[in-house]
């Protein structure tokens, strides 16, 4: 016997209650999927990034720098990572005959070796220069 076009069975009734439902949780979990923010690059993957774009500066210094500077605030300030993306980024800039963006970077350098009294900085400094 067929039902008629007005009629609903309660069986219909749970089938599109649960359609509905699975569209709010298909949009609520989309919307909470684009809200998200991507997770910071962990200490291993900044250091492969740093090693990657030495050797990149090589054949292109220019753009190795600007990535670097670009990772920069993913490094700890007054961190060995910082002292290593800094020290590859002035000598990237140095090699490349960037004589005023590597003073730039060993001027940051000299200031940290003066705010902090440490050494390593400021000799990294006259590395690039």
């Amino acid at each position: 016997m067929r039902e008629t076009v007005g009629a609903r069975s309660p069986f219909t009734d749970c089938v599109r209650v649960g359609r509905r439902l699975v569209v709010v949780v298909a949009l609520a979990a989309a919307g909470q999927i684009a809200l998200a923010q991507p997770s910071p690059p962990s200490t291993t993957q900044i250091d492969e990034l740093i090693q990657s774009l030495e050797s990149r500066g090589r054949a292109h210094p220019n753009q190795a720098a600007a990535e670097l500077e670009a990772l920069r605030p993913s490094t700890p300030e007054f961190s060995p990572q910082r002292l290593e993306l800094l020290t590859v980024q002035g000598l990237v800039l140095a090699e490349a005959w960037q004589g005023e963006a590597a003073e730039r970077v060993a001027a940051q350098l000299d200031a940290w070796a003066s705010s902090r009294q440490a050494n390593a900085p400021a000799a990294v400094a006259a590395l690039i220069r």
